[in-house]
């Protein structure tokens, strides 16, 4: 008996980004590369089948911590300037991916009870015949038991990656190419007093962006930007190549269990290395 996954009611869903700005912007010396938002939800439920699920019937409430972890597992940064050499950045090992401001580290944020909703993370107490949010949970005086509610029973979270870096090194030295690739996983875990287990995941998935101009500045001295073209693009996987012609989505779906790689839990967040 126990927590169960309910993948029919699990999801991830790929939107072309929230903003879409000028990628050059002259005033402020920055190009911006705004690449493909994702939104995840992990369905769950409690079942009193002894043979499945995750918790088993423990004689006291247990205090668990159940959410989301997000990991970074590859990331490559490819710069092109005029009159330097070309140059590339490449993080080969997973990493958290967090909110830098998130109280449930290594969990990938904090609930957010403003529309739209989200909760990637909640504080349970769990026993034999189920769980109820810590937070709101009601303590039945006869048994002294939290009451079970079996809520929250959907985690969810939402990202949009980005980079801002510098459209030009100096007067005469501005971006001719950028680009950038990030694979992401995303695992569903429960953090219990006897163990810490991976319910479900989301498959490795890459998040593309290349940037190019197709013209030069007609003076170093000009406050105006030359024609560009750029393109962002999803696939399934690890990939660290960009395509000279890319299109679509990821098309994955959640899976129970761990999956090939455990999800990495401690060190630097994936947002502090660039």
């Amino acid at each position: 008996m126990g927590i169960i996954v309910d993948l029919q009611n699990s999801e991830i869903n790929f939107k072309d980004p929230v903003v879409l700005p000028d990628p050059m912007d002259v005033v402020h010396n920055q190009l911006a590369l705004e690449m493909h938002s994702f939104e995840t939800k992990f369905r769950i439920a409690y079942d009193p089948d002894p043979k499945i699920g995750f918790g088993g019937a423990p004689a006291d409430d247990e205090l668990w911590r159940i959410g989301i972890i997000q990991n970074v597992v590859y990331e490559k940064l490819h710069y092109e300037y005029v009159d330097q050499k070309p140059f590339d950045v490449e993080f080969k090992d997973a990493v958290v991916d967090s909110d830098d401001n998130g109280k449930f580290f290594p969990f990938v944020g904090n609930p957010d009870p403003t529309p739209p909703v989200t909760i990637p993370v909640a504080d349970i107490c769990y026993n034999s015949g189920g769980y109820a949010d810590l937070d709101k949970a009601l303590l039945n005086p006869w048994t002294e038991r939290c009451e079970k509610t079996n809520k929250p029973d959907t985690f969810n979270t939402s990202d949009q990656p980005n980079l801002v870096t510098k459209l030009r090194l100096s007067k005469r030295s501005i971006i001719k190419r950028a680009e950038k690739l990030t694979s992401f996983q995303l695992w569903l875990v429960a953090r219990a007093p006897r163990a810490t287990q991976a319910l479900a995941y989301i498959p490795p998935f890459t998040l593309v962006y290349w940037f190019e101009t197709t013209s030069a500045l007609k003076s170093d001295l000009s406050i105006e930007t030359p024609n560009y073209k750029y393109e962002f693009y999803g696939e399934d996987g690890i990939v660290k190549a960009v395509r000279s012609s890319g299109s679509g989505t990821p098309s994955i779906t959640p899976k129970l269990g761990v999956g090939v790689k455990s999800p990495v839990m401690t060190g630097v967040r994936a947002n502090k290395r660039i």
